[in-house]
């Protein structure tokens, strides 16, 4: 019985296909006369260890990686099934992400705030730096109050299921989203 490849399967096989094969590939262009950074010289393999680790965890896989656990955290507890949604946990839930909601807002706009920049703005400050993640684990949260309150999460075991079932359900993806900020670097550098 043939199986047919998924496409998630397909594409982090690609990408690391790609990911190996980069390196050789500015070798052979630098080697031709071409005007590229190769990945395999004396600097290329000293860039390469220098900014390995952010290579494959910068900022933006970082965000991905959290807003995957996030999402899993939240399908976890049965959110968004209609038909196990529950009137009063889903509103306790709703009420504390306002209130979390309320307190960013008063932290972020406050004058003498430090989640602003020195000029006061807020494009760039450590407010818009941090967002995500107070968004990712905000629904953690949220998620976790309403698994409590539909006893989804009763013990510690279901809790440890809970934090990791983003790894466990979508951990190709978080691969794929290292992958491709390793590929879109070493791109960067070698043009």
């Amino acid at each position: 019985m043939k199986t047919k490849p998924s496409i998630l399967g397909m594409t982090l096989a690609a990408a690391v296909f790609v990911s190996v094969a980069m390196p050789f590939f500015s070798w052979i262009l630098s080697a031709v006369g071409q005007p590229v950074n190769s990945v395999l010289s004396d600097d290329g393999l000293r860039w390469l260890f220098i900014h390995m680790p952010e290579l494959f965890a910068n900022y933006y896989v970082i965000v991905v990686v959290v807003a995957i656990s996030a999402y899993a955290c939240l399908e976890y507890v049965g959110w968004g099934e209609a038909a196990s949604v529950r009137r009063t946990p889903l509103l306790v839930c709703f009420a504390l992400a306002l209130f979390i909601d309320v307190l960013l807002l008063f932290a972020a706009f406050h004058p003498q705030s430090p989640l602003v920049s020195l000029t006061g703005s807020l494009n760039p400050s450590p407010f818009l730096h941090g967002l995500p993640f107070i968004l990712c684990f905000g629904l953690m949260l949220v998620a976790y109050v309403y698994g409590v309150l539909t006893h989804r999460i009763s013990t510690f075991s279901t809790f440890k299921s809970f934090l990791s079932s983003g790894f466990v359900r979508y951990g190709a993806l978080m691969v794929l989203s290292m992958l491709l900020s390793f590929i879109f670097h070493c791109f960067c550098y070698i043009f």
